[in-house]
């Protein structure tokens, strides 16, 4: 058994034996059928509502690096291990499949980090608490299992807080109402579905605290046991979430507290807490400091474990010198104290949600401790929720005779971590509420409807549908976060590929990091990813892969991607497999509750690569070749995002019913003109000729239809040297909109007709999925057989210096210039570039783009030397 496994399963068992202990201190005894029901009832619903877990495994972001290192970590019976795949990469070239984003150090796809850029040591981020937990479900059920992990533990801490609610209260409809505002609460159920690991610190924290409590309250010696496994509980709760540490040093005080009046029990706590916090120390020492507390700790005096060991002999004869009875309260049964608490409590929440917008996420302690937004609490579980709360708090502290001291002295421990609730810039930052503030809300709100409930008679009738009505009004324009799961189905659409790349012992290089994550973690396979958004150059990365390919023949080279067919003058692609992926995710939201749900499709396509012999070219290849355009960037060289917005395009409209006149001119030295149109949607097969007359006489061009992708054609007519002079008439069988024509020179000129550039034209709004092409952009162009063919190009340029023409250049090297084309600025039109390459043999080349003057756009995230706008690509033999 290998330490990770052993660590996993040593927690898993202290969790179980906490709440097998948690469930005999707390079980309620009503008739038999009742509790049957009940406990029905809860299983069934929170199967229902929790047992549907988000399928986010992706990079770059919290959940995918805890479920995927989790089944590294499992996998590789290690924290650090040496990257099979980046390790045959030269050191020069392995930047080159990292992830790119600034807010990320060294790492591949931000689940694992790289410690070692040299012998390519990977090693945790996160802390790896959580992530041991899923790897010891990984090594006993399906992976898909992993995912349950936190579901699961939502219902161990609603069991919890039932238990606390039963300690504090002493009712056993108050254990199973906490149970029931935890469960339902909607925040709950959006995180309890999602893998973070702050529902396991929740349930660490609260079941701690209620075993202690328990101990507590009976005599001393007895209870030996729930000492011992309370003080695990609650220091283990920060091996899984940092803010614990909110809850874990009031109950540290409080027990010190508690060693002082005599009970001398509770000197098992400090020893049963070793152990855990010589893990934690441990963990910041030799596997990851995420939160950088190991700075905190080695600023500490150097003589403070002396100290620390002055305390506990302390603490040990205050004990034995105490001889007091089984309890010692610190205050007497009913004191101004529970009123104050209670006053104080709520003038400090309502102070936080006046001064709102400048004390909202305030740092306290940068990177560490941020002051409780509240205006972001009220906006998330709503304002009647919340003055609810507000009201229920009082009760808590205020409203019952009994347990006073337990519920005061609870609420008092928790309230740091209420005021200090961590940052929440977005809504799913609120996961940080799990550990306090949502089960003292679920704690608060029961107070409000066990004081009902008490008063015995038809008043406990009321006690449940008041608390049915908080339950319902808890939801009103919440359904959202119950109902909606993201990327459901996500796993089931990788999972085929997946079997094709271990079946195969495949490498794969995929084209989007973050879903490299799922293969290279999830699935086993090595992977290298290649950060599309952030390197738009893949010359140097595609020659690293390439001589991994060369020197591992035995091992099949895959290449996946989600964009556009792969282009590539050192690989062949050969289409393997294919899925589509539908998902939904919610729109974050800045402070507010998110209400928009965003639906997006992922077609992955997963391709054979084999090295390209020189001359060879690609069997695939057939003219007309349409050059997709995506956000990849095999095959496109420093080009920036895409953007899909409207622009207006103008043309002619021609139909049966309205003919266009046309007078082209035809210059000197014409060989054939071509004719570009759109069609209003785009028809389902070739469209038929359009009808040309000169004055009376019908005109018999030999032309063609050619498809230039979307809903654009190209009429290409190859003997206009033999039609007869203009002007033409033009009429069409199904409607067109005519946007360019252009005549072509046998010397390769190309000329701008302005025969359609008239007051007839019309203007269409048309969405154009583009891509700005940056300075020296470059795109690899196939070359038909002969060498030569025409290169067109659908292009906006931005005024630039107010600037009525823009110049595009494009160059077949850096210093031979195949063409000048002018764009009238601000407007999208077809261009041609008429090319005969002198390479013979040559298959593809690499074309480069250069405009005039670079353009900067001002807007986020695009660069400032933008040239243009490039939205379609063909070419023609």
């Amino acid at each position: 058994m290998t330490l990770i496994l052993g660590a996993g399963i040593g927690l898993w068992s202290l969790a179980l034996t906490a709440l097998f202990r948690l469930l005999t201190i707390a079980r309620s005894k009503p008739p038999a059928r009742h509790g049957l029901w009940l406990w029905l009832a809860v299983l069934a619903a929170t199967g229902l509502l929790y047992f549907r877990p988000h399928e986010n495994i992706f990079g770059g972001e919290d959940p995918g690096s805890y479920v995927n290192s989790a089944i590294t970590y499992d996998r590789k019976g290690a924290f650090f291990f040496q990257d099979p795949l980046l390790s045959r990469v030269p050191w020069q070239a392995r930047h080159l499949f990292m992830y790119g984003h600034a807010g990320y150090g060294l790492t591949k796809d931000a689940c694992l980090w790289i410690h070692d850029v040299g012998a390519v040591i990977v090693g945790p981020h996160f802390q790896p608490a959580y992530p041991l937990m899923m790897g010891a479900v990984a090594r006993v059920a399906p992976d898909f299992f992993v995912l349950w992990v936190i579901p699961l533990f939502a219902l161990f801490t609603a069991l919890a807080l039932r238990s606390l609610a039963f300690q504090l209260s002493g009712s056993r409809f108050a254990g199973w109402a906490a149970m029931a505002f935890f469960l339902l609460n909607p925040l709950v159920l959006w995180h309890g579905r999602c893998a973070r690991p702050e529902l396991i610190a929740a349930f660490m924290a609260l079941g701690g605290w209620a075993l202690l409590i328990h101990a507590w309250k009976n005599p001393r010696w007895t209870t030996c046991l729930d000492i011992v496994l309370g003080a695990l509980c609650l220091a283990a709760a920060p091996l899984f979430h940092i803010t614990a540490w909110l809850v874990l040093i009031p109950a540290v005080l409080v027990v010190v507290v508690l060693i002082f009046s005599g009970r001398g029990d509770f000197l098992l706590c400090p020893l049963a807490a070793l152990g855990p916090f010589a893990a934690f120390l441990y963990q910041l020492r030799h596997v990851t400091d995420y939160y950088q507390v190991g700075g905190l700790i080695a600023n500490l005096p150097p003589y403070t474990p002396v100290g620390l060991g002055i305390v506990f002999l302390l603490l040990v004869l205050a004990a034995v010198r105490r001889k007091t009875a089984a309890i010692a309260p610190p205050f007497r049964t009913w004191t101004i104290a529970p009123p104050c608490g209670a006053a104080a409590a709520a003038a400090g929440l309502i102070a936080l949600y006046l001064l709102r917008r400048d004390t909202g996420s305030l740092p306290l302690m940068l990177h560490y401790l941020y002051l409780t937004d509240v205006g972001a609490v009220v906006n998330m579980i709503s304002g009647a929720i919340a003055s609810l709360g507000l009201l229920g708090l009082g009760v808590f502290l205020c409203g019952f005779r009994t347990l006073q001291r337990e519920r005061l002295i609870f609420c008092l421990a928790m309230l740091p971590a209420l005021f200090i609730g961590g940052q929440t810039d977005n809504f799913m930052m609120t996961r940080y509420w799990l550990i306090a503030l949502l089960p003292m809300l679920s704690l608060a709100l029961t107070s409000l409807v066990l004081w009902v409930h008490e008063r015995g008679g038809w008043w406990r009738g009321c006690s449940v549908g008041l608390a049915l009505a908080i339950l319902l009004l808890g939801f009103h324009n919440r359904s959202h976060l119950a109902t909606l799961t993201e990327y459901r189905g996500w796993l089931s659409s990788l999972r085929p590929i997946a079997k094709t790349l271990q079946e195969s012992r495949g490498l794969l290089l995929c084209e989007y990091s973050r879903i490299a994550a799922s293969f290279d973690h999830f699935f086993g396979v090595p992977t290298l990813g290649l950060d599309n958004e952030r390197h738009s150059d893949y010359a140097l990365a595609e020659g690293a892969w390439a001589d991994i390919v060369r020197k591992h023949p035995d091992q099949s080279a895959f290449f996946l991607t989600p964009f556009q067919e792969p282009r590539s003058d050192r690989f062949l692609f050969t289409p393997v497999q294919h899925t589509t992926f539908h998902g939904q995710t919610l729109q974050q939201a800045r402070r507010e509750l998110p209400t928009r749900i965003k639906e997006w499709d992922v077609d992955l396509h997963l391709y054979r690569m084999t090295l390209r012999e020189p001359g060879q070219s690609d069997p695939r290849a057939t003219f007309p070749c349409r050059l997709a355009l995506d956000a990849g960037n095999m095959g496109w060289r420093n080009f920036s995002k895409m953007r899909a917005r409207r622009y207006v395009v103008e043309g002619l409209p021609v139909s049966t019913d309205k003919p266009a006149s046309l007078n082209p001119s035809a210059p000197d030295g014409i060989r054939e003109g071509l004719l570009f149109f759109a069609t209003e949607t785009p028809p389902p097969a070739t469209p038929m000729a359009p009808l040309l007359t000169a004055g009376r006489d019908r005109i018999s061009p030999q032309a063609e239809w050619l498809p230039l992708g979307d809903s654009w054609w190209v009429y290409r007519i190859s003997n206009v040297n033999a039609l007869p002079a203009g002007p033409w008439t033009l009429s069409a069988p199904e409607p067109l909109v005519l946007s360019d024509a252009l005549w072509i020179r046998k010397d390769g000129g190309v000329i701008v007709d302005e025969a359609i550039a008239r007051p007839a034209r019309v203007r269409q709004n048309v969405v154009i999925p583009a891509r700005w092409a940056r300075a020296e952009a470059q795109m690899l162009m196939p070359v038909p057989g002969s060498g030569q063919g025409l290169l067109l190009i659908f292009a906006y340029m931005p005024a630039v210096e107010k600037r009525p023409d823009r110049i595009l250049d494009v160059l077949s090297d850096p210093f031979s210039k195949l063409a000048s084309l002018g764009f009238p600025s601000d407007q999208w039109h077809w261009r041609a570039v008429p090319f005969r390459l002198p390479e013979s043999g040559k298959s593809v080349h690499w074309l480069t783009l250069r405009s005039d003057l670079p353009w900067d756009s001002k807007v986020s995230g695009f660069p400032k030397d933008l040239g243009p706008l490039i939205g379609a690509v063909t070419v023609l033999p």
